[in-house]
């Protein structure tokens, strides 16, 4: 069971490092895969223009993640609180997997955008992979 833990967390860890590193080269000036990763209106316009701000806070949120993944064999919370934070990070990954109902996640009805199909064929599954594996984790503890 440790080895399988070992993998999961490996894997989170490479998940949580590119989504974070694609973050931090948005917030700093970069530019490839950005509007590609924003939902947009059936005419294309933008919901909302990711930002420095946002972006650095995504990129530094999901650092953070990866130390909470190994918060419990660092002895400075208790298990229980760190499991339980990953709960709800868990659930907040299902809730994005079901979506807001207009333009992200499974249920969306604007479906024919770029976003949308990366949407379908990228961020969906991944956000369900990473709850899935959070689950896992959480189980394996």
């Amino acid at each position: 069971m440790k080895s399988v833990l070992f993998i999961i967390l490996i894997v989170l860890t490479i998940i949580f490092l590119i989504i974070s590193l694609f973050h931090l080269y948005w917030a700093f000036g970069g530019t490839v895969g950005k509007t590609e990763s924003v939902p947009v209106t059936e005419k294309g316009t933008l919901l909302f223009e990711p930002g420095f701000m946002p972006c650095l806070v995504v990129g530094l949120g999901f650092l953070f993640l990866i130390f909470l993944l190994y918060l419990p064999s660092l002895d400075l919370v208790s298990d229980t609180i760190s499991t339980g934070i990953l709960w709800i990070v868990m659930g907040v990954f299902l809730l994005r997997v079901i979506g807001d109902f207009n333009y992200v996640g499974l249920f969306k009805k604007v479906k024919n955008t770029t976003f949308s199909r990366n949407d379908n064929r990228y961020f969906v599954p991944l956000c369900f992979l990473i709850a899935l594996l959070i689950l896992l984790k959480n189980l394996a503890d």
